[in-house]
């Protein structure tokens, strides 16, 4: 974490990190779809048994325990002790020790080799650094030539921005509609300062190109939660409808909608030509 405001939010909220999984709302569906789509795209890689993957901010260890179950070797990392310690007890509740090793790590400096891994993920974490650049710069380090990246960023265009303009169009009020989302999933602390980027898809696309990699997939996740000036607009049932109906329409690739969701997910490859 880049600051202490952060580090501190995330101490906070780890029970419902630990939660979200197993809850039945809006942000909670969009976070549950992201990880299937994640271990999805993971199972397509096929990759060999016993293949190093390396989970940067691995949270409550919803993705890394998982993966070790694949049979795959995971280096768990993540700032806050706490999730630490919940991925530790997450491995431990599935018999995946073996497989995974957890650790504190910071994106901006990895204790790990260079060319080392087979594949790097860090999901959910872009968006709340201040410096994308020096980490993709650490992840391209750590990831073998011909490895793979698997990574996200918040969608500048994604449709519950649009509709709402309080939290997409003005810095000031991203902030109010972030600080009102965490109120309503009681994660708001007293501390100031957290924030949360946006970039749109060929920004992101470019930003990778320029850290050579080449993207081999990009896809959109999550329509919701539904938002008018920075407040939640539909009831929790119906925007989980409607969330699922344009996920589904997005994942068939419909023209525009397919650019709308709020998350956008993307595969790359580290290019073999590169020292």
């Amino acid at each position: 974490m880049e600051n202490t405001a952060l580090e501190l939010h995330f101490k906070q909220a780890a029970p419902f990190w630990r939660d979200v999984y197993e809850q039945e709302s809006v942000y909670a569906l969009v976070h549950q779809d992201r990880r299937e789509t994640v271990l999805a795209i993971v199972d397509r890689l096929r990759l060999q048994a016993g293949a190093n993957v390396l989970d940067v901010g691995c949270g409550s260890g919803a993705i890394s325990v998982p993966l070790a179950a694949r049979g795959l070797r995971v280096n768990a990392v993540d700032a806050v002790p706490e999730m630490v310690t919940l991925t530790k007890r997450r491995a431990s509740e599935c018999q995946v020790v073996r497989m995974l090793e957890v650790a504190l790590g910071d994106i901006h400096n990895l204790e790990f080799g260079d060319k080392y891994f087979d594949l790097v993920l860090a999901i959910g974490v872009l968006p709340w650094l201040d410096n994308e650049r020096s980490a993709l710069r650490e992840i391209r380090r750590v990831v073998k030539p011909g490895g793979y990246v698997l990574v996200n960023v918040d969608n500048r265009w994604g449709l519950h921005r649009v509709l709402d303009p309080v939290t997409n169009f003005s810095l000031a009020g991203l902030r109010v509609g972030i600080g009102h989302l965490l109120r309503f999933l009681r994660l708001r602390s007293k501390n100031r300062g957290i924030r949360t980027s946006l970039s749109s898809m060929k920004q992101f696309n470019r930003l990778l190109d320029g850290h050579d990699f080449e993207v081999l997939q990009g896809k959109t996740i999550g329509f919701g939660p539904f938002t008018g000036f920075g407040r939640e607009i539909l009831p929790n049932s119906l925007g989980v409808k409607l969330h699922r109906v344009l996920q589904k329409l997005c994942d068939r690739n419909v023209p525009i909608l397919r650019s709308l969701g709020g998350q956008y997910l993307v595969l790359a490859q580290r290019r073999n030509c590169c020292s």
